[in-house]
């Protein structure tokens, strides 16, 4: 298969216990509103990418494929992550010269990944 740099990433789905209570900390801690597809189903969408919510019984085991968001400030949103029960499942950790990461995880123990870059972001238009 050919890759097409010019065809941007369709969207991200993220499987959890429970993806109501999921959508919920993500609207707090990020402000996206989730729309429902379905009864298993939340979607989040930007003009670019999208990001799914599918119910399943549990979360993806610990080192599944693992999506990260492009975050501002990783120490201010990780302060916040306790506040809405949700919780660290990964401290921030540095790459030198290239940025800092971290993994939290959502009430309902859904797994998200968190980058800040040093570099600002690359474009391939």
């Amino acid at each position: 298969m050919r890759h097409d740099p010019h065809s941007p990433i369709s969207h991200i789905e993220w499987r959890s216990p429970a993806p109501a209570r999921c959508a919920a900390f993500l609207e707090a801690l990020f402000g996206w509103q989730f729309q429902p597809h379905g009864n298993r189903y939340l979607e989040y969408c930007t003009d670019s990418l999208c990001l799914g919510l599918m119910e399943e019984n549990s979360p993806p085991p610990p080192g599944a494929c693992q999506a990260y968001l492009r975050v501002t400030d990783l120490d201010r949103l990780l302060a916040r992550v306790t506040a809405l029960n949700g919780s660290v499942a990964l401290p921030a950790r540095d790459i030198p010269g290239y940025g800092r990461y971290a993994r939290l995880a959502t009430p309902d123990g859904t797994v998200i990944g968190l980058f800040e870059s040093q570099h600002p972001p690359r474009h391939n238009d």
